[in-house]
């Protein structure tokens, strides 16, 4: 049996990967005055739930919220 060290045998990790920037989604709220920033980002997989919730700690009530794919953004309507 060999005693070489683990770290021999376990491939080490690329820094690269650690470096990239993760994909985030801006939120906007429509309201009649127009579309404004709700002042933050949630990830990528984040859901309508999360963006919801979000919006709530903020004193929005959202009534309905839109994926906007193409455009990396959750367009909130509130009241």
């Amino acid at each position: 049996m060999s005693s070489a060290p683990l770290r021999a045998a376990v491939p080490a990790r690329n820094h690269v990967v650690s470096r990239m920037r993760h994909r985030r989604r801006r939120v906007f709220i429509d309201t009649h005055k127009g579309r404004v920033s709700a002042g933050f980002t949630v990830t990528a997989e984040a859901d309508a739930a999360d963006v919801s919730m979000r919006l709530r700690e903020r004193g929005w009530i959202a009534y309905r919220l839109r994926l906007e794919a193409e455009q990396h953004a959750w367009i909130a309507t509130v009241i």
